[in-house]
């Protein structure tokens, strides 16, 4: 009796080596098959996992050039922070106006819903550059806060010129439209102080304490 093990052979070993081996006299054994394959699998898994690398991995430089990967939210000091860029990034729009108007959309957007014209969406009505859509998902259109003294949470601003404007035809710049069902603004006070708050203030500020609304 003999004591020979025969290893086992998948569908590649079956079939020998690679066609036309046998007629150039390179007859592989089942075993040196089976090595082949094996080694073709740990050649196609490690260059996947390499491609793996470089699509998902993550340095501590800037992504600048990189695609905007959504979903991704790194706390402030983060070795790895997401989605950083140590250049501005800007979107120009090359459309026109009646498209903005027609579609109701803003040329960049983001909320929980998209407005529909064709549904009378008083949203859809003002279209922007930047446009933040609140629903009862995300109750809040759009949030700008600061944490410097000297700075401001949203800045509105309106540049046109006004010389040469009719009086009776043309339209005076605004810096903000404020439109609303109900109130159009609500000052919400958040210091404990009575009156202006500490601080130089200048002319044409409002301070609300809670009891008195103070104008400067």
């Amino acid at each position: 009796m003999s004591n020979r093990h025969t290893p086992p052979t998948d569908s590649a070993s079956e079939a020998g080596s690679d066609p036309g081996s046998e007629a150039n006299g390179d007859t592989a054994s089942p075993a040196t098959t089976d090595r082949r394959s094996a080694l073709r699998r740990l050649a196609i898994g490690g260059g996947a996992a390499a491609a793996g690398v470089l699509a998902f991995s993550k340095t501590a430089a800037a992504d600048t050039g990189d695609p905007l990967e959504l979903g991704l939210v790194s706390a402030l000091g983060d070795a790895a922070p997401n989605n950083t860029s140590d250049d501005p990034t800007h979107v120009t729009y090359t459309g026109t106006s009646a498209a903005l108007e027609t579609a109701g959309l803003s040329v960049l957007g983001a909320g929980a819903y998209v407005p529909d014209p064709a549904t009378d969406d008083p949203a859809a009505d003002f279209p922007a550059a930047i446009g933040g859509y609140g629903d009862a998902t995300v109750p809040l259109g759009v949030h700008g806060s600061s944490t410097a003294n000297a700075g401001y949470g949203v800045v509105a601003g309106n540049f046109a010129a006004t010389a040469g404007l009719n009086d009776a035809t043309d339209t005076s710049p605004a810096a903000m439209l404020v439109a609303s069902t109900g109130t159009h603004l609500r000052l919400v006070p958040l210091a404990t102080e009575t009156g202006p708050a500490p601080g130089k203030h200048e002319p044409g500020e409002l301070y609300y304490d809670g009891a008195t609304l103070w104008f400067t």
